[in-house]
């Protein structure tokens, strides 16, 4: 179980076109270069924070206020099996 921080942002941000983000995993304590994964769409990446990461709606929409807003948001105090962020292609 890796504790941790999810990083995303928003890479086209003002652009006319389907939305763009990076989003990353970064495990507390390590000091390495965490990996960027592209994810191409809102819904898709709705539907990974809520059925792959299981973050309640809550916390789902305000990371998506702050994409909005800002282009950049964290999601702090998560617990992601390392199965799971191989799989997420984020390890």
């Amino acid at each position: 179980m890796a504790h941790g921080t999810l990083q995303m942002a928003w890479i086209n941000k003002g652009d006319n076109e389907e939305e763009q983000y990076h989003v990353m995993y970064g495990i507390d304590g390590a000091e390495r270069t965490m990996k960027a994964r592209a994810v191409h769409g809102r819904s898709v990446l709705t539907a990974i924070l809520t059925s792959d990461f299981h973050l309640v709606t809550e916390r789902v929409n305000r990371a998506l206020e702050d994409l909005e807003s800002l282009g950049t948001c964290s999601v702090t105090g998560l617990n992601i099996p390392d199965s799971d962020l191989k799989r997420l292609d984020l390890a």
